[in-house]
């Protein structure tokens, strides 16, 4: 911060505008109740503030990717025999949501909570049970352990 030269500093030079200002522009309440001395004036700050909360809210209105999470994200807890019914379930709403909106369809994505504090087994076999009930609603093969040992 650059002062006038006279003895009693009552201007300064603001670095966001390059304009020589009264020094209450830049001072303002801090944390704590204490005073704050900055090196942009007052206007400057709210205009610097303006434009980063602008620019926040333009992009949560431009991303559709957030907008798609939260209309697709389910979240429950749910018991590990019922994975299988809940997978079913939610893709099947998912196919009913998307139906003739083939162009902009949105990824599919869930989360839910599974309640595994009643099983007493190992985390291999609680993780093996998953595998088994997401390989039972799509039919399809985990071979994550082969396509990882012919990578080594």
């Amino acid at each position: 911060m650059e002062a006038s030269s006279s003895t009693l500093v009552s201007t300064l030079h603001c670095s966001g505008c390059d304009h020589t200002q009264s020094i209450s522009e830049f001072i303002s309440p801090g944390a704590n109740n204490t005073i704050k001395q900055y090196r942009t004036c007052a206007h400057c700050r709210s205009r610097t503030t303006q434009l980063k909360r602008n620019k926040k809210k333009r992009q949560l209105e431009d991303d559709p990717e957030e907008d798609t999470i939260d209309e697709n994200t389910l979240e429950e807890v749910i018991d590990l025999n019922n994975l299988e019914d809940f997978i079913i379930q939610i893709i099947d709403l998912y196919k009913l949501q998307s139906e003739g909106n083939l162009e902009n369809m949105p990824p599919f994505h869930f989360e839910c909570n599974i309640d595994i504090s009643t099983l007493n087994k190992s985390t291999r076999e609680v993780a093996n049970e998953l595998i088994v009930g997401i390989e039972n609603v799509d039919e399809f093969k985990w071979i994550y352990h082969q396509s990882y040992l012919s990578q080594l």
